[in-house]
């Protein structure tokens, strides 16, 4: 009976490679999601005040709502006044268009893009 045995040789190089890119993983955008995000709504958003936190280390949260909140003035004291107003009419528009989200989106992907370089070994 005959045997064969194959051995790779360096193998060592190649996991030190893959710890070092998932290392590179696991930093990248502990602030810069945020910093995008935020980017993302002054510029593409126009927001004069950005509204945005960051949740954890690796996310970002900000809240979407319509341009035109509803408003109902207020009375002596703060109350409700007597009148009665007719109800607020409701946009069928998405509160985030579909073309702001695909900014996000491709700001997002040039991020990572721009701080993850792969080693490659030709």
């Amino acid at each position: 009976m005959a045997e064969v045995h194959f051995e790779v040789i360096g193998l060592d190089n190649v996991f030190k490679t893959i710890d070092d890119m998932t290392d590179e993983i696991k930093n990248v955008g502990q602030r810069e999601i945020f910093e995008e995000l935020v980017a993302w709504q002054r510029e593409d958003m126009n927001r004069k005040y950005p509204n945005a936190l960051q949740d954890t280390e690796h996310s970002a949260v900000t809240g979407i709502w319509p341009r035109s909140r509803t408003w109902v003035p207020k009375g002596k004291g703060g109350k409700a006044p007597t009148r009665v107003y007719a109800p607020p009419r409701r946009s069928t528009r998405p509160i985030l268009r579909a073309e702001l989200l695909t900014m996000l989106q491709d700001r997002m992907v040039k991020m990572v893009s721009d701080l993850l370089k792969w080693q490659t070994k030709g």
